[in-house]
Protein backbone atom coordinates (compact mmCIF):
# COMPACT_ATOMS: atom_id res chain seq x y z
CA UNK A 1 0.00 0.00 0.00
CA UNK A 2 1.65 3.10 -1.08
CA UNK A 3 1.52 6.56 0.84
CA UNK A 4 -0.85 9.55 -0.38
CA UNK A 5 1.53 12.69 -0.59
CA UNK A 6 -1.80 14.42 -1.38
CA UNK A 7 -3.84 13.28 1.74
CA UNK A 8 -0.96 14.13 4.26
CA UNK A 9 -0.20 17.51 2.74
CA UNK A 10 -4.00 17.96 2.70
CA UNK A 11 -3.75 16.96 6.80
CA UNK A 12 -0.93 19.22 7.28
CA UNK A 13 -2.67 21.85 6.16
CA UNK A 14 -6.15 21.28 8.06
CA UNK A 15 -3.99 20.87 11.59
CA UNK A 16 -2.35 24.00 10.87
CA UNK A 17 -5.78 25.65 10.06
CA UNK A 18 -7.31 24.35 12.84
CA UNK A 19 -4.14 25.51 15.28
CA UNK A 20 -4.66 29.56 13.61
CA UNK A 21 -8.32 29.17 14.25
CA UNK A 22 -7.56 27.98 18.29
CA UNK A 23 -5.14 30.79 18.63
CA UNK A 24 -7.74 33.40 17.04
CA UNK A 25 -10.42 31.79 19.57
CA UNK A 26 -8.02 32.22 22.25
CA UNK A 27 -7.58 35.79 21.78
CA UNK A 28 -11.06 36.62 21.29
CA UNK A 29 -11.70 34.91 24.31
CA UNK A 30 -8.93 36.48 26.53
CA UNK A 31 -9.92 40.25 25.02
CA UNK A 32 -13.42 39.57 26.18
CA UNK A 33 -12.42 37.91 29.54
CA UNK A 34 -10.53 41.46 30.12
CA UNK A 35 -13.19 43.62 29.25
CA UNK A 36 -15.44 41.59 31.28
CA UNK A 37 -13.41 41.34 34.65
CA UNK A 38 -13.36 45.25 34.84
CA UNK A 39 -14.05 48.36 33.48
CA UNK A 40 -11.69 50.68 30.98
CA UNK A 41 -8.71 51.95 32.29
CA UNK A 42 -6.08 54.63 30.16
CA UNK A 43 -3.62 51.83 29.81
CA UNK A 44 -6.59 49.70 28.10
CA UNK A 45 -7.73 52.40 25.92
CA UNK A 46 -4.89 52.65 24.50
CA UNK A 47 -3.81 49.28 24.27
CA UNK A 48 -7.24 48.65 22.72
CA UNK A 49 -6.32 51.77 20.12
CA UNK A 50 -3.39 50.45 18.85
CA UNK A 51 -4.23 49.37 15.48
CA UNK A 52 -3.52 45.26 14.87
CA UNK A 53 -5.83 45.44 18.34
CA UNK A 54 -8.21 47.72 17.46
CA UNK A 55 -8.73 46.17 14.15
CA UNK A 56 -9.24 43.01 16.23
CA UNK A 57 -11.73 44.40 18.81
CA UNK A 58 -13.47 45.60 15.27
CA UNK A 59 -13.40 42.17 13.87
CA UNK A 60 -15.58 40.42 17.02
CA UNK A 61 -18.55 43.53 16.86
CA UNK A 62 -16.99 45.85 19.32
CA UNK A 63 -17.01 49.37 18.85
CA UNK A 64 -14.39 51.51 20.82
CA UNK A 65 -16.33 55.19 21.33
CA UNK A 66 -14.15 57.66 19.77
CA UNK A 67 -13.90 60.13 22.70
CA UNK A 68 -13.63 58.17 26.19
CA UNK A 69 -14.68 59.56 29.16
CA UNK A 70 -13.58 56.78 31.72
CA UNK A 71 -15.87 58.01 34.86
CA UNK A 72 -18.95 57.15 32.47
CA UNK A 73 -17.41 54.33 30.99
CA UNK A 74 -16.93 52.84 34.59
CA UNK A 75 -20.65 54.11 35.03
CA UNK A 76 -22.09 51.75 32.50
CA UNK A 77 -19.69 48.61 33.49
CA UNK A 78 -21.35 49.11 36.88
CA UNK A 79 -24.48 49.31 35.42
CA UNK A 80 -24.31 46.64 33.02
CA UNK A 81 -22.19 44.12 34.47
CA UNK A 82 -21.89 44.73 38.37
CA UNK A 83 -25.17 46.18 39.57
CA UNK A 84 -28.06 45.13 36.74
CA UNK A 85 -31.36 46.24 37.51
CA UNK A 86 -32.70 43.59 35.97
CA UNK A 87 -30.20 40.88 36.00
CA UNK A 88 -27.62 39.69 38.12
CA UNK A 89 -23.97 39.70 37.57
CA UNK A 90 -22.15 37.04 35.39
CA UNK A 91 -21.07 35.29 38.05
CA UNK A 92 -22.15 31.16 37.47
CA UNK A 93 -22.54 30.73 41.46
CA UNK A 94 -24.99 33.33 41.61
CA UNK A 95 -26.76 32.14 38.29
CA UNK A 96 -26.90 28.75 39.41
CA UNK A 97 -26.94 28.51 43.46
CA UNK A 98 -28.27 31.98 43.56
CA UNK A 99 -24.93 33.14 46.20
CA UNK A 100 -21.05 33.92 45.80
CA UNK A 101 -18.44 31.35 46.01
CA UNK A 102 -20.72 27.90 45.59
CA UNK A 103 -19.51 25.10 43.80
CA UNK A 104 -18.79 26.43 40.58
CA UNK A 105 -15.96 28.85 42.26
CA UNK A 106 -14.69 26.09 44.00
CA UNK A 107 -14.29 23.43 40.84
CA UNK A 108 -12.99 26.90 38.65
CA UNK A 109 -10.03 27.63 41.28
CA UNK A 110 -9.28 23.59 41.06
CA UNK A 111 -9.37 23.61 36.75
CA UNK A 112 -7.18 27.43 37.43
CA UNK A 113 -4.55 25.23 39.61
CA UNK A 114 -4.54 22.29 37.20
CA UNK A 115 -3.97 24.66 34.15
CA UNK A 116 -0.90 25.77 36.67
CA UNK A 117 -2.91 29.23 36.43
CA UNK A 118 -3.26 31.65 39.43
CA UNK A 119 -5.87 34.82 39.12
CA UNK A 120 -3.58 37.80 37.98
CA UNK A 121 -3.98 41.36 38.23
CA UNK A 122 -6.17 41.69 35.48
CA UNK A 123 -9.04 39.93 37.00
CA UNK A 124 -10.32 42.85 38.75
CA UNK A 125 -10.89 40.85 42.15
CA UNK A 126 -13.90 39.19 40.30
CA UNK A 127 -15.01 35.78 41.84
CA UNK A 128 -13.25 32.76 39.92
CA UNK A 129 -16.59 31.90 38.39
CA UNK A 130 -17.10 35.33 37.10
CA UNK A 131 -17.62 34.78 33.10
CA UNK A 132 -14.91 37.22 32.12
CA UNK A 133 -12.31 34.94 34.39
CA UNK A 134 -13.70 31.80 32.70
CA UNK A 135 -13.49 33.36 28.98
CA UNK A 136 -9.68 34.00 29.94
CA UNK A 137 -8.82 30.83 31.47
CA UNK A 138 -10.16 28.76 28.61
CA UNK A 139 -8.29 31.58 26.30
CA UNK A 140 -4.63 30.16 28.44
CA UNK A 141 -5.86 26.22 28.25
CA UNK A 142 -7.28 25.99 24.89
CA UNK A 143 -3.87 24.93 22.71
CA UNK A 144 -2.16 24.00 25.48
CA UNK A 145 -4.35 21.77 27.77
CA UNK A 146 -7.84 21.13 25.97
CA UNK A 147 -8.87 18.93 28.37
CA UNK A 148 -9.13 21.77 31.03
CA UNK A 149 -10.86 23.76 28.22
CA UNK A 150 -13.34 20.65 27.22
CA UNK A 151 -14.45 20.55 31.23
CA UNK A 152 -15.10 24.73 30.82
CA UNK A 153 -17.13 24.37 27.92
CA UNK A 154 -18.66 21.21 29.74
CA UNK A 155 -19.70 22.75 32.67
CA UNK A 156 -18.96 26.58 33.27
CA UNK A 157 -20.83 28.03 30.10
CA UNK A 158 -24.08 26.90 29.75
CA UNK A 159 -25.91 29.76 32.30
CA UNK A 160 -24.05 32.65 30.11
CA UNK A 161 -26.54 32.87 27.59
CA UNK A 162 -29.28 33.91 30.22
CA UNK A 163 -26.45 35.92 31.97
CA UNK A 164 -25.59 38.51 28.89
CA UNK A 165 -29.70 38.19 27.60
CA UNK A 166 -30.46 41.29 29.36
CA UNK A 167 -26.73 43.15 29.42
CA UNK A 168 -26.69 42.28 25.59
CA UNK A 169 -29.59 44.82 25.07
CA UNK A 170 -27.67 47.96 26.93
CA UNK A 171 -26.21 50.36 24.02
CA UNK A 172 -22.92 51.39 24.17
CA UNK A 173 -20.07 49.81 24.62
CA UNK A 174 -20.50 47.30 27.67
CA UNK A 175 -23.75 46.33 25.66
CA UNK A 176 -21.40 45.80 23.01
CA UNK A 177 -19.31 43.56 24.90
CA UNK A 178 -21.99 41.28 25.78
CA UNK A 179 -22.93 41.25 21.98
CA UNK A 180 -19.53 40.18 20.83
CA UNK A 181 -19.63 37.66 24.28
CA UNK A 182 -22.60 36.25 23.12
CA UNK A 183 -21.33 35.92 19.14
CA UNK A 184 -18.22 34.04 20.74
CA UNK A 185 -19.97 31.56 22.68
CA UNK A 186 -22.13 30.81 19.91
CA UNK A 187 -19.29 30.39 17.67
CA UNK A 188 -17.87 27.61 20.87
CA UNK A 189 -21.60 26.00 20.44
CA UNK A 190 -22.06 27.03 24.32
Amino acid sequence: MGSDPAGAARDTSERAASAHAKRELASVARLLGRLLVRELDAATVDALRAREVADAVRAVGIDLPEAVDLDALAAEYFAVFLRPETSLPPVQSLWEEGEYEGRAANALRTLARQAGMEPGEDSGHQPPDHLGRILSLWGECIDTQPEVAAELERTHLAWTRLALASPATSTGFYGGVARATLDFLSELGA
